[in-house]
C-alpha cells in the first residue's frame, strides 16, 4: 500500500475528515501517501478495507466500495483485481436467480435456493471459476448432491450444456402427475429427453406408475451414456454423480 503518513495536515483532507460518496456511502480519510502527490488513505464507514484515492476523487465523492452488496443486495465485488466477462455473467446470473423477485417469479423452483456467504464475493467464486471453468460448460448445483439448494464450492460444478439442461427441474409446470409422464385421454404418456430436438416418445400405459418406471429407466440409460461420452473433459466426481444418478418419482 506504500507509506502512509498519519499526521494532520492544515486544509480540509484532514486525518479524520469524514465525506459523503456518490453511491457507497460515507468514508474517512486515515492517512496521507508520502509516495504520490494529492493522493490520500481513506476507509468507508463499518468496513476495514483501506483504498488509496486522489483529493479530487474525495472532493467528487467519486470513490467506490468494493465490499457494499450493490447486485441484488447481497453480492459485492470484493478484493478483486482482474477477471472475465463469463466470470462475473455467471456469478451475477447464479445471484439473479436467487435474489432477483423478477428471476424468482420465472423460475418458482429457486424460491429456497440461496449463495453460500463465500460466494457473495465475487473475488471469492472469480478465484473458484479460474480453476474450474471450461469454455462453452454451465454451472450446475443439481449433479453433485441431489435436491441441493446451495450454490457452493463444494456444491457446483462446470458441465456441458447438454447435460446441465437434464437436470433442470421444472415442477411449476409439470402438474399432478410424476416427472417424464403426462395423461392422455384414459392413458399415461411417457417421454424423455434424449438429446434430440423433441422428447422421445416412449409409450402410453395404464397407470402412472407404469409411465414412470419406463421414463426411470430411459432417463438413467441416457445419463449413463452422457457421462461416458464426456467422461474425458469432466471431473472423476462429475463423472461418478452422473452415472450412478437415480431417477425418483419425487423428482
Amino acid at each position: 500500500m506504500g507509506n502512509m503518513c498519519v499526521e494532520y495536515t492544515s486544509d480540509k483532507y484532514y486525518i479524520g475528515a469524514t465525506f459523503n460518496s456518490n453511491n457507497y456511502g460515507l468514508f474517512k480519510i486515515i492517512g496521507k501517501s508520502n509516495e504520490r502527490k494529492n493522493y490520500y488513505y481513506i476507509k468507508f464507514i463499518g468496513y476495514n478495507e483501506v483504498y488509496s484515492c486522489r483529493s479530487n476523487h474525495i472532493k467528487k465523492g467519486a470513490v467506490k466500495n468494493c465490499f457494499l452488496p450493490t447486485i441484488y443486495g447481497v453480492g459485492y465485488f470484493g478484493a478483486v483485481k482482474s477477471h472475465t466477462y463469463k466470470s462475473y455473467k455467471t456469478w451475477s446470473s447464479m445471484l439473479g436467480r436467487c435474489y432477483s423477485e423478477k428471476e424468482i417469479e420465472r423460475y418458482p423452483s429457486y424460491t429456497e435456493v440461496y449463495v453460500c456467504e463465500e460466494w457473495l464475493n465475487f473475488s471469492n467464486y472469480n478465484k473458484w471459476f479460474i480453476l474450474n471453468y471450461k469454455s462453452g460448460f454451465c454451472l450446475d448445483k443439481d449433479i453433485l448432491i441431489k435436491g441441493n439448494k446451495i450454490y457452493s464450492p463444494e456444491t457446483c460444478c462446470f458441465v456441458p450444456q447438454r447435460i446441465n439442461l437434464l437436470f433442470l427441474k421444472s415442477d411449476f409446470i409439470r402438474g399432478e402427475y410424476p416427472i417424464g409422464v403426462h395423461k392422455s385421454n384414459n392413458k399415461y404418456v411417457a417421454s424423455c429427453n434424449t438429446g434430440k430436438k423433441v422428447q422421445e416418445y416412449l409409450g402410453k400405459y395404464k397407470t402412472p406408475i407404469e409411465a414412470f418406471n419406463i421414463y426411470k429407466e430411459c432417463k438413467e440409460k441416457y445419463l449413463n451414456e452422457l457421462s461416458e461420452k464426456y467422461k474425458n473433459v469432466i471431473t472423476n466426481k462429475v463423472y461418478m454423480a452422473i452415472k450412478n444418478y437415480k431417477v425418483e418419482i419425487t423428482d
